[in-house]
């Protein structure tokens, strides 16, 4: 899980401010709805400055991309941070960093791992060199992502509150084999630590490589059969996560047991790899010599299995009644795994499950709670696994596994589905990558029909998917066919025991229990009306209609919609349920090509700038420069125009996109005056607060046309009533509907990108937000005060016109307009510093003002002088820290705009307090 991006300036500076564990657990707290605790975020603090020191005195470049990776796990979860940039020779290097808080350690019996102490006590855990190599194999070989080709990929791991021992556990000859590319750093060895970084990424450069690799982790990782073909390569020697991998060990181990049975429960939801480790395990024991069988309640699975796995001896591939039959004639197995064990929940299977564990050495449960499809509750399998160890003496292991494998990475369809479908409301994913997965919610059964068609005439495994329930066929004689007679729309049910495998038509409808354990490239769901769409409450809902409990139903769907690797295709009898998916789908497609075409607009400009310069230096040093220093400038010169070519083929297959979704060419044009653009422009303005006012408004009025689109009612209406509600309803009120725009574009554009890739420049951002607090103090300072002193002085106003309302031009006042007045010219208009003192030569302005101050704007007259003060302060912060930081900086990094917002919206509420001191 990506906490957070940017580069080494960015990270030394949010942690210097003490900002960016607090950051990292808002982002945590979004993706699933679970709070960090506070002792994890003062580790959190600890580990990052110890980092911090590691990197300043590294002295690489503060131009390296940094990002920092949470593992979540049930045992050892932990940062990895990925460090980018290139070497002294422009070599292009990813430094994988662990960090780990262990503070000692020992052996274990177990393979790959040991026991470690930190400020928990004593836990098992997988050798760190096993986990470094791991997480490097899982960012850097995965199937199906984009292109790294020429990157160097380095691991290591930092032990920063670990004390080396002599004799040290963690180096000990058993584990050399996972030593040899993995450097292991104690928390003295800080100077070899930071010689090793600097050896990698000397010569900076590293926000666009950490850049590729994000786009990188938008693909969704290999499916079962692109396992099962590496393994039979001997690649995945560390394909296994920390989890996995110690279930995998655990079970292992138990094999070589005398004393005791082993029985073990491995938990998860659908795609945290469960039958990743049971393949992984039968491949070592058909190795070994040993009996194993792989036993499924769904014969479909079964099949499925013995369609992709190759016949092996000593492993057997059965259903239930397969199994129970040969164990009652006498066969014993050394390891027996039972898949979709949930299931038995709902059926009378407590005498084959003892018969299972009292005919193998190790017995091992593959469970998920949200794949119960089967009614009936009538035990409980975990309790039922825990008395059964009790009254035979085996050991009982329980496993959980968090990470989630086949679908990878935070715009995974299938999370984004499930989330929107409301069956997963642990987990927060507002986003998928729609280049790499598809969803389209259709409005006829007959679309779906021939999208799904479509996929599997171009090669692809498709299946169409229902719950084939009572009320889908409640109208028809013919009970082994689906129909939907609103639509015209027929098709024949595909029984669970006709020996399904992946190469059935796609002409039948299948139900769950021809599905479940099987994945396929691309599904097409029908939902019946056993599900429906309550508009009052926003909720997804369980028709009143079936007899099937809500559980149930919603499990069904649950296994029904997370089939497919790279796209599913819904229908919705429930025309409010499909018209909200719809919605949904739209809106976050919208919103993801925006923020696609502006950062690969912006990267191809980059690349044919930095090509240019290279052209024209070649030109002009033709003559001097060496013959070898020749070639290698025209090699770079070809590959920025390679960069260049690449970024603009994904920036113009986003703008195709975006047309086709009815986003106008003519609006997709305001784009191209990019923000970088701008403050080049600006840089042709002396004054710096004129500079700055000449990039925020500039930035602001493209930004409000970018976001316009994304702006539908229901989005609008729940970021309106968010910033309300900080900002304070009485201030909400007070502000005018363009401020209030503003800041809603702010907060949309800021959840947008840092969802999206949180690499890009947040300056707009800021920048939006302090164009609203510039128009609501221009508002007071400029346009109410002029109109008060014109009512005031009549014909004396020319006369009496404070000194901050114009410009003297060839010895004429010409009045500024209310574009033209800026946040500079506040302390002037006031005529006072914000300690209080009064500007020499303003002294009749400042007394004219404080009439106005009195008589119209502060609500309380007898502290005007204390509020002016207080405002004139907060101006001049607002000014220099953030309005002039984003329009003059290259880049605002996400805790900078973090900062911003939540200094002047959502936890400081500066703007709310300010105009809760004024009369309107």
């Amino acid at each position: 899980m990506i906490l957070y991006e940017s580069d080494v300036e960015g990270f030394i500076q949010a942690v210097r401010k003490n900002l960016l564990a607090k950051y990292m657990s808002s982002i945590f707290f979004k993706k699933y709805g679970r709070q960090i605790t506070k002792e994890q975020q003062r580790e959190w603090n600890y580990s990052l400055r110890c980092l911090s020191e590691v990197l300043k005195d590294s002295d690489i470049p503060l131009d390296c991309g940094i990002r920092l990776d949470y593992v979540l796990s049930q045992y050892s979860s932990h940062i990895e941070v990925i460090i980018a940039g290139t070497d002294r020779n422009s070599k292009q290097n990813i430094y994988i960093l662990q960090l780990l808080s262990w503070q000692e350690s020992a052996a274990s019996e177990m393979e790959d791992m040991v026991r470690f102490s930190d400020r928990k006590g004593w836990q098992d855990a997988v050798h760190p060199g096993y986990q470094s190599a791991s997480y490097k194999s899982y960012i850097s070989k995965r199937a199906g992502a984009g292109d790294l080709e020429g990157i160097v990929f380095t691991s290591g791991v930092y032990l920063y509150d670990y004390v080396k021992s002599d004799p040290e556990p963690l180096l000990h000859s058993s584990y050399e084999h996972l030593l040899q590319d993995i450097g292991i750093y104690f928390s003295d060895d800080v100077v070899p630590l930071a010689e090793n970084i600097r050896e990698y990424v000397s010569n900076g450069k590293g926000k666009k490589l950490l850049n590729q690799l994000h786009i990188r982790d938008q693909f969704y990782a290999e499916g079962l059969e692109d396992y099962l073909e590496q393994l039979e390569k001997n690649k995945h020697s560390f394909s296994l996560n920390i989890e996995q991998k110690m279930a995998a060990a655990s079970i292992l181990h138990g094999l070589n047991r005398t004393d005791s049975k082993i029985i073990s429960l491995i938990g998860g939801m659908p795609g945290t790899g469960k039958t990743v480790i049971a393949i992984t395990l039968l491949n070592q024991l058909s190795k070994m010599k040993m009996k194993a069988a792989y036993v499924s309640p769904f014969k479909a699975q079964i099949n499925y299995l013995n369609d992709i796995i190759p016949e092996t001896e000593g492993i057997d591939f059965l259903t239930i009644n397969q199994c129970i039959n040969r164990l009652n004639h006498g066969l014993q197995y050394d390891l027996i795994i039972c898949d979709e064990a949930q299931n038995f929940e709902g059926l009378n299977s407590q005498p084959m499950i003892e018969n299972m564990i009292n005919s193998s050495k190790v017995s091992a449960f593959l469970y998920s709670s949200s794949q119960r499809i089967m009614p009936g509750n009538r035990f409980e399998l975990v309790d039922f696994l825990d008395r059964s160890s009790s009254r035979s003496g085996a050991k009982f292991y329980k496993f959980e596994l968090n990470r989630n494998l086949r679908y990878s990475g935070q715009a995974s369809g299938i999370l984004w589905l499930t989330h929107q479908l409301q069956f997963d409301t642990n987990t927060n994913y507002e986003d998928w990558d729609i280049e790499n997965f598809e969803i389209e919610v259709v409005d006829n059964p007959n679309r779906l029909m021939e999208l799904t068609k479509l996929k599997s005439d171009l090669g692809n495994s498709a299946r169409i998917l229902a719950n084939i329930a009572d009320n889908s066929t409640r109208n028809s004689k013919d009970q082994g066919m689906y129909h939907l007679e609103e639509y015209q729309f027929s098709q024949p049910i595909l029984s669970a025991y006709n020996g399904v495998s992946q190469k059935a038509s796609v002409d039948y409808i299948s139900s769950v229990y021809s599905v479940q354990g099987m994945e396929f490239d691309y599904v097409g769901v029908l939902i019946d009306d056993d599900l429906y769409f309550d508009e009052e409450h926003q909720k997804v809902c369980h028709g009143k209609k079936t007899e099937q409990p809500e559980e149930i139903i919603k499990n069904i769907y649950y296994v029904l919609v997370t089939r497919g690797k790279k796209g599913c295709f819904i229908f919705c009898r429930d025309k409010s349920l499909g018209t909200y998916l719809r919605d949904k789908v739209e809106y976050s497609k919208k919103k993801q090509l925006w923020v696609k075409y502006f950062v690969n607009l912006y990267a191809a400009q980059l690349e044919e700038k930095k090509g240019q310069e290279l052209y024209d230096y070649l030109v002009s040093k033709r003559e001097t420069i060496s013959a070898d220093e020749y070639q290698r400038l025209k090699e770079e010169l070809e590959k920025a125009k390679g960069e260049a070519e690449k970024y603009k083929k994904y920036y113009l297959n986003a703008k195709n996109l975006m047309e086709k979704i009815g986003i106008t060419p003519e609006v997709i044009e305001n784009i191209k005056v990019l923000l970088e653009k701008i403050k080049d422009e600006s840089k042709l303005i002396q004054e710096e607060d004129e500079r700055a006012h000449f990039v925020q408004e500039r930035t602001s009025t493209i930004l409000s046309d970018i976001f316009n689109p994304l702006n539908n009612k229901l989005k609008v209406k729940q970021i309106e009533n968010k910033i309300s509600q900080a900002v304070g309803k009485e201030a909400w009120i007070k502000m005018s509907p363009k401020s209030q725009h503003f800041l809603i574009s702010a907060e949309v554009m800021f959840e947008s990108i840092e969802s999206y890739n949180s690499l890009i420049d947040f300056s707009g951002v800021c920048l939006q937000v302090t164009k609203a607090f510039e128009f609501e103090m221009t508002n007071r300072y400029f346009t109410q005060y002029q109109d008060y002193l014109k009512t005031k002085y009549n014909e004396e106003y020319a006369n009496r016109m404070p000194q901050s309302f114009y410009k003297v031009k060839r010895g004429n006042k010409v009045e500024i307009t209310q574009n033209q007045y800026t946040l500079g010219n506040i302390p002037f208009t006031v005529g006072m510093f914000q300690d209080g003192r009064v500007i020499k030569n303003y002294e009749r302005d400042h007394r004219m003002f404080l009439d106005y101050a009195n008589d119209k704007l502060i609500s309380n007259p007898q502290e005007t002088n204390a509020i002016l003060k207080k405002h004139l302060k907060e101006v001049h912060i607002i000014t220099k820290k953030y309005r002039n930081e984003a329009a003059h900086k290259g880049s605002f990094d996400v805790i900078a705009a973090k900062e911003c917002l939540d200094y002047m919206i959502d936890i400081q509420r500066i703007l709310g307090k300010l105009l809760d001191d004024y009369n309107y």
